[in-house]
Order: C-alpha cells, then sequence, then structure tokens
C-alpha cells in the first residue's frame, strides 16, 4: 500500500482531490510499476478534477497525473527495461494510475530512459511540454531557421517550452503574455519580441513587427478567442499549430480563412498516436539539446506531497514554467 492523490467527484481540486492508501493492480503486457520521484502538474489534472477532460476514467476514485520521472521496480510480461532503471516521461493516467501518488503504473514505450545529467524536478515537467513542441514546430510545422513564431500562452509550461525550441531551431520568436513577471520571464527563455496582451492589439503588434508579412507559424496551446484573434495575423503560407484549449475550448477558424491566406491548420498531438520508436526519437533529439543548454528544465516552483490539491487549484490563472511535485 501506498500513498496517492484520488479524485472522488468533479469539482475544484481543493474539493475533491483526497488522499488515500491504495495499491496497484496486477501489470499487464508492456506495463512497469515505478516509484514516483517527481511528478509535474498539468491543466489536464486540473480538468480531469472539474470533469471537463475527456478522457476521465469511468469507475471509482482514480489517481490524476500524466508525466513522471522514477525508479521501474516491478515489470509486467513482455518488458526488457531492467529493473532499478531510471525513467520519464508519460503514465498509465488514462485508467486512473497517475503519478500524483508515491507509485504508478506506466507502458514501457510511453517512457525513456532518464540519462544522469538531468535532475528528477527537470525531467518530470520535460515530456508533454517539450515532445508537444517536437510534434508541433519539427515534425508537423517543419519549422525553418528565419521564420517568425507567434507563441500564444507563453509564460505557461508548454509555450515556455515552444519558445526555447523554436530558437533552437533558428527562429525568431515573437512571444505573447500578460504580466511584467511573464513578460520577464518569456525574455528570459529568449523571446525576441514580447507582447502584453493587456496593453497591445497582438494582431496588430505582430504586422508591425514583422513588416506586415504576419507571422510564419503560430503556436496555440490557448484556444478560444485567443486563437480566433491571433489566426488573423498568420503569413501566407503559414501554419497555424492547433495544440491545445487552455481557455477551455477550441479556437473556431473558417475554412475559407484558411484559403483567402493559403495557410494551413495543423493539428498537434504527442500522445498515443505514435509509437515508443517515434517518442525514443524525440527523446534522443531533446536530450541532445538539453546537454547542449539548448533547452532546459521549464520547472519553476517544487511542491511535496500534501501540496497538490491548492497547486491544481491555482493552476488555471497562469503560471510561468512547470510546477513539479517531489517525494
Amino acid at each position: 500500500m501506498f500513498k496517492a492523490w484520488k479524485i472522488h467527484a468533479e469539482g475544484q481540486p481543493r474539493d475533491v482531490l483526497r488522499p488515500a492508501q491504495t495499491d496497484l493492480p496486477a501489470l499487464g503486457p508492456g506495463e512497469m510499476r515505478v516509484r514516483v520521484a517527481a511528478a509535474a502538474l498539468g491543466l489536464p489534472d486540473y480538468f480531469m478534477c472539474t470533469g471537463q477532460y475527456p478522457a476521465n476514467p469511468k469507475d471509482g476514485p482514480f489517481t490524476p497525473g500524466g508525466e513522471v520521472v522514477g525508479i521501474v521496480i516491478a515489470v509486467g510480461p513482455g518488458v526488457k527495461t531492467p529493473l532499478g532503471t531510471r525513467v520519464m516521461g508519460m503514465t498509465d493516467f488514462w485508467r486512473g494510475y497517475g503519478s500524483l501518488a508515491e507509485e504508478c503504473i506506466v507502458k514501457e514505450d510511453e517512457v525513456n530512459p532518464a540519462p544522469n545529467f538531468i535532475s528528477d524536478d527537470a525531467a518530470a515537467g520535460l515530456r508533454i511540454a517539450y515532445h508537444t513542441g517536437w510534434v508541433g514546430l519539427v515534425t508537423n510545422g517543419k519549422t525553418q531557421p528565419g521564420e517568425t513564431v507567434l507563441v500564444l500562452g507563453a509564460a505557461g509550461g508548454t509555450g515556455a517550452a515552444a519558445i526555447e525550441l523554436s530558437k533552437a531551431l533558428g527562429a525568431r520568436v515573437i512571444a505573447v503574455a500578460s504580466s511584467p513577471q511573464k513578460i520577464e520571464y518569456c525574455r528570459k527563455l529568449g523571446a525576441d519580441e514580447v507582447i502584453d496582451r493587456t496593453k497591445e492589439n497582438v494582431v496588430e503588434a505582430v504586422m508591425r513587427l514583422t513588416g506586415g508579412k504576419g507571422a510564419d507559424l503560430i503556436y496555440d496551446p490557448v484556444g478560444g478567442t485567443a486563437g480566433e484573434e491571433a489566426f488573423e495575423a498568420i503569413a501566407m503560407q503559414g501554419r497555424f499549430l492547433l495544440v491545445g484549449w487552455a481557455c477551455g475550448r477550441w479556437p473556431d477558424i473558417p475554412a475559407w480563412k484558411t484559403l483567402i491566406r493559403n495557410c494551413s491548420l495543423v493539428g498537434v498531438y504527442a500522445g498515443r498516436s505514435y509509437g515508443g520508436d517515434v517518442h525514443g526519437h524525440i527523446h534522443d533529439g531533446l536530450m541532445e539539446l538539453y546537454k547542449e543548454g539548448k533547452i532546459r528544465s521549464l520547472t519553476t516552483r517544487t511542491i511535496g506531497f500534501d501540496e497538490v490539491p491548492d497547486a491544481l487549484q491555482i493552476l488555471p490563472d497562469g503560471q510561468l514554467g512547470r510546477t513539479v511535485m517531489i517525494l
């Protein structure tokens, strides 16, 4: 038995998350049991509490937490990873065995070995943000040196990863943020320009900064009105990357608008659409960039087990980088 946070109903994290003594089921083929060293908190965990996440487990209380770094302590049939291996990646939170606990379940093809040059707090928050960034900016967006990337929600974990990865690819980055603290954070990450959306019209600012051309890529983890408005700043033959819906809904972009600009709406999902071989390639590429100092840890706050509900409660209000639970 071990400690875990469990969601017992739909509501705010402080109201529906409860600590419990629990255990995990027998491991199936390809599954591994991991002793959690650190786990990143993300908006999906908040949405799982409120019932807004489309893939919540249906049966009984469950444990959220999509990302983990930890030690393999048991393996199921067919697993080749040795016991004692330190791994980082995704959990089986889809079935309610997430990482906001002392132990969790992972699938072998959804984690990778964690090299000794990356710390637990850094490794815990890397998978979703940077793998999503790679799929969006490298695989699907095909970002080229000298292109301009507009990053919405740039001070959050996903946006911060997009800033750093875009710069590593040789792009010019225009970040969008909403407070002096967030603006300064984006500049430290390497953004060439930062637009304060509370003081400037984002589209007008982008067009001014690009000499009327617009952004070659728009990286949108926010969605909703912010994404709809930002689309008006896309360049001819640009790529609008549909990354997420942190505001609560996807942007509604009419198809005819893509025709006028000869541009593309590009879906970005770094989850189970790809197998372990693809994620292994992405992981290797990211670890090289990390080792070279071209990308870095997005973790800006670490917390203990008991602080999880309070930390999740404030997540939608915006944060700098990632919050990580350390055990």
